[in-house]
């Protein structure tokens, strides 16, 4: 794109900034986020910066820009638009923070929220997980994590390393804060927020176990067998997310109202439905199926380094055997999108803290 048109394209984008967030005043290296944005904001953006180009965009631009400069040249690319695996965001002030964010959808649509609660002490450099554009998709959760090791030595040749990670990838961290130690490197801290761990458990293993045994008996073959086990184990997710912390019998029976209890009930039973990907969305489903299968087949191995497991909804006590020096966390009834809770920040704080030791 030529001189002219490209800054044509600055004051249009700059001019749809401005609109958003009610402020005359931004100029093309202003930040979206640290001058108002939030990701619900970013995503209206982005749908008319969509509009404006004639071409799909990915939901995560907004994220992995920034400022209508950079914005700007990312759309005077030629070709379809393609999430980016990694980017930087924060201030930069302090030590780098490599964090698997694990949003399959939106691109790390919350990732910058989670930066700004960090605040001016670190950089976060946000992975994402794999999907289909990068080609081929890895089998394991080990492959993942060799893959992404490489990213983390482009962006920091050297530790100490802090690594986070997010539901499903806090299973990907743990395994590349492995490799990292197994080349000599220190890793000063780690920090898995929520991750789904059945495969962890012990009586998880054993349920499983005794089924498969069950439909070899029956006659079944071994895909079917695999297609029925990945099934119990999703619907035993499912249930422990709405019974964890169940046991505490005096807030579930006494603090909750009828309306409260109910919906655990609902969610009880209603994780034996289908998951909405099946129905709604089928090749968005095909990809949840091969993190499905490549998640039941995780089997995580002892590794002992300064580790923070922060349990939200899916209790990680299992966890505890694999990392024994481990601290554990434990927010009641916390949500699985933990940035969005009003206790967001006091999470924050303690991982702030693990971190920064």
């Amino acid at each position: 794109m030529d001189g002219p048109r490209a800054e044509a394209l600055q004051r249009d984008l700059l001019d749809v900034w401005r609109s958003a967030l009610k402020n005359d005043g931004l100029t093309a290296e202003d930040d979206f986020f640290e001058s108002g944005g939030d990701s619900v904001l970013a995503a209206q953006v982005a749908s008319k910066i969509e509009q404006m180009v004639g071409k799909p965009l990915p939901a995560a631009i907004l994220f992995e820009t920034g400022t209508v400069r950079l914005l700007a040249e990312r759309l005077t690319e030629k070709g379809a638009f393609s999430p980016r695996v990694g980017f930087l965001t924060g201030s930069g002030d302090g030590g780098m923070v490599h964090y698997f964010h694990a949003d399959f959808w939106q691109g790390g649509a919350y990732t910058r929220d989670f930066s700004r609660m960090l605040g001016r002490a670190h950089r976060v450099h946000a992975m994402a997980p794999h999907l289909p554009h990068e080609g081929r998709m890895p089998g394991s959760i080990e492959e993942m994590a060799e893959d992404r090791l490489r990213l983390i030595l482009q962006a920091q040749a050297d530790g100490p390393y802090a690594l986070i990670g997010y539901c499903m990838g806090a299973l990907v961290a743990f395994e590349t804060a492995r490799r990292l130690v197994s080349m000599g490197k220190e890793v000063k801290a780690l920090v898995m927020i929520d991750p789904t761990i059945m495969s962890a458990r012990r009586s998880a293993r054993i349920v499983l176990w005794t089924a498969g045994i069950a439909m070899r008996a029956i006659g079944l073959w071994e895909a079917s067998r695999r297609k029925g086990l990945i099934w119990m184990w999703r619907k035993m997710i499912g249930a422990e997310r709405v019974l964890k912390d169940l046991w505490r019998l005096d807030v579930f029976l006494f603090r909750k109202t009828w309306a409260e209890k109910r919906a655990v009930l609902g969610g009880v039973f209603g994780s034996f439905g289908k998951y909405r990907e099946e129905v709604a969305a089928p090749d968005r489903w095909e990809v949840m199926r091969h993190y499905y299968s490549v998640m039941f087949d995780y089997r995580p191995k002892p590794l002992d380094i300064p580790l923070l497991y922060v349990s939200l909804e899916y209790s990680g006590k299992a966890w505890r055997r694999i990392a024994k020096g481990s601290e554990f966390l434990n927010i009641y009834r916390g949500r699985h999108d933990f940035w969005e809770d009003e206790n967001a920040q006091s999470v924050v704080d303690r991982i702030l803290g693990h971190i920064g030791r």
